[in-house]
């Protein structure tokens, strides 16, 4: 049986969710993160099976880092701030960056 292309977006939009979620919890690096968002901006705010978004996974484990150098926390302030700039911005940013593309390989 085929798939139709609105299952097909909601297993890539549920895949790009769990990615997301996955990359809050192992403390991925920002820049792995924003090439998430880049990728699939409609994920910033899915909820994990625990109702739970990406900035609450964040700061949730922000809170809980009993590094005495708190420099894995360096790194979640900046996903942290990589989240709050909303789902508008990465999408106004995809749109301007796959247009760059276009021009270029015109």
């Amino acid at each position: 049986r085929r798939q139709s292309v609105d299952e097909l977006h909601m297993q890539r939009l549920k895949q790009a969710s769990l990615a997301l979620h996955l990359a809050c919890w192992s403390d991925a690096d920002v820049s792995h993160v924003v090439e998430l968002l880049y990728a699939h901006p409609e994920c910033i705010d899915a909820e994990d099976d625990q109702g739970r978004t990406p900035i609450e996974i964040c700061k949730e484990r922000k809170c809980c880092c009993l590094c005495c150098r708190s420099c894995c926390n360096r790194n979640r302030r900046a996903v942290i701030a990589a989240l709050s700039k909303g789902e508008e911005f990465y999408r106004n940013k995809q749109g301007a960056r796959s247009s760059r593309s276009l021009h270029q390989s015109a």
